[in-house]
């Protein structure tokens, strides 16, 4: 029962049906071919992101398929009490840092430290659509 999934047999389609397969995949080969150059030449791929409570709230909701999963690589600007580029920290903020969190998706959450007052931000990361997992899990139709 191997190779079921999507992710296991998008080289086995045929021709016909492989076009609609990569028209699926293709956020992530722009993104794995942007991910080839260094951080500081890449723009932000999303841009004025609200930020409200110091928390950008998941960029994303897989089920819905609305939004974006994938590595937050840099937080280049930020606008509000505290602008500039942001540090990335896997534990709490402080200030000049930015927390990321990720769901079991990939989908991920900003949490800016309070006293930065930050009110919207600029993202640079590899993104794919929300629901990315779920499309490689499926099961292929032929």
């Amino acid at each position: 029962m191997a190779n079921k999934t999507r992710r296991d047999q998008i080289s086995l389609h045929s021709q016909t049906d492989q076009q609609s397969q990569l028209r699926l995949l293709a956020p992530a080969l722009m993104s794995a071919l942007l991910n080839n150059l260094p951080v500081a030449a890449r723009s932000a791929d999303i841009t004025e992101q609200t930020v409200t409570a110091n928390t950008t709230g998941p960029l994303g909701v897989a089920a819905a398929n609305t939004g974006f999963a994938g590595t937050v690589l840099a937080v280049p600007a930020t606008t509000g009490g505290a602008p500039g580029a942001k540090t990335i920290v896997t534990g709490a903020p402080a200030a000049g840092q930015v927390q990321v969190v990720y769901d079991a998706n990939g989908i991920p959450t900003l949490n800016f430290n309070a006293a930065d007052a930050i009110t919207s931000c600029n993202i640079v990361m590899n993104q794919v659509p929300a629901n990315f997992k779920n499309i490689l899990l499926q099961e292929p139709g032929m």
